[in-house]
């Protein structure tokens, strides 16, 4: 690594509150700045994560993120699947959700597919069910003023130096990253985040599976067959008396259906069906 690179490493890992050195040979993978080269880490970090599964020893699996980007990446997916069958233990996901999407399902939902801009529908989905299915156990803490860091194997640390999450922008925020072989420090940061989870709120897994059924269900169907026939309608249109009586909550499959792309509101209150909304409804059949 070069100079600087070195450098960030220190501060990332004192502002932990770790305080010993980590020499050079526990360096497994780095990258610096480069989203390319971050793709690269987050792979080496899922090989030492399915070597850990393979001699059964996953050790604490957690994650101190922002937005818990990892679980729109298929193949970490599986791995947290791996984990539930191998072992007795699931991922633990610390990550910032406010309470107030964190209590209903078209808030749990809403909220992860608009911090996820860059990602597709199918990933966004693909994650919302792993956690609806209970690979995962997710839970809400305020982590914007914390080192974003996973655990793993009892002696493997994913290390992430301060950044900016992905928010409204067009693509995840690169940033250094590394992955470090040490038990001391994974030890350390495991007690860390052991401590962030008793003070955080579980999101129960319920609340995601709503979502889906919401997203999928007959009265979501319903606004997207019509919109792919004629759009934009206006909302009054949409939700009309015939759907309300059938679903008295249409309004808020109308909002799922908008915080996951699938349609647009305008300020004229005029509803239109995007290609993504078009590419789910023939993928529904």
């Amino acid at each position: 690594m070069a100079k600087e690179d070195r450098a960030a490493l220190a501060s990332t890992i004192a502002a932990t509150g770790f305080t010993d050195a980590i020499p050079d040979a526990a360096i497994k993978a780095f990258s610096p700045a480069c989203p390319e080269e971050n793709k690269f880490v987050h792979s080496k970090t899922n090989e030492r994560l399915l070597a850990s599964l393979l001699d059964d020893s996953p050790g604490q699996c957690i994650h101190v993120t922002g937005e818990m980007r990892a679980l729109a990446d298929p193949y970490h997916r599986r791995l947290c699947a791996e984990l539930v069958k191998r072992s007795s233990t699931r991922f633990v996901i610390l990550y910032n959700i406010p309470k107030e999407f964190s209590e209903s399902p078209e808030g749990v939902g809403n909220w992860n597919s608009q911090r996820w801009t860059s990602k597709s529908w199918v990933a966004k989905l693909s994650a919302i069910n792993l956690i609806g299915e209970a690979f995962v156990d997710v839970r809400a803490f305020n982590t914007l003023g914390e080192i974003q860091y996973s655990v793993f194997g009892n002696r493997y640390v994913q290390l992430q130096e301060r950044h900016v999450d992905e928010g409204s922008s067009k693509a995840p925020a690169a940033k250094r990253i590394w992955l470090i072989d040490s038990e001391r420090l994974n030890g350390f940061l495991a007690a860390r985040a052991s401590s962030m989870i008793g003070q955080s709120k579980d999101i129960p897994e319920s609340l995601f599976k709503r979502y889906l059924a919401r997203v999928s269900g007959v009265t979501a169907q319903n606004i997207l067959t019509k919109l792919a026939v004629n759009s934009p309608v206006s909302t009054e249109l949409i939700l009309n008396n015939a759907l309300l009586d059938f679903d008295p909550d249409a309004a808020k499959d109308l909002d799922i259906l908008s915080g996951i792309g699938f349609v647009t509101v305008d300020q004229q209150s005029l509803v239109a069906i995007t290609p993504e909304g078009r590419q789910f409804v023939e993928t529904l059949g």
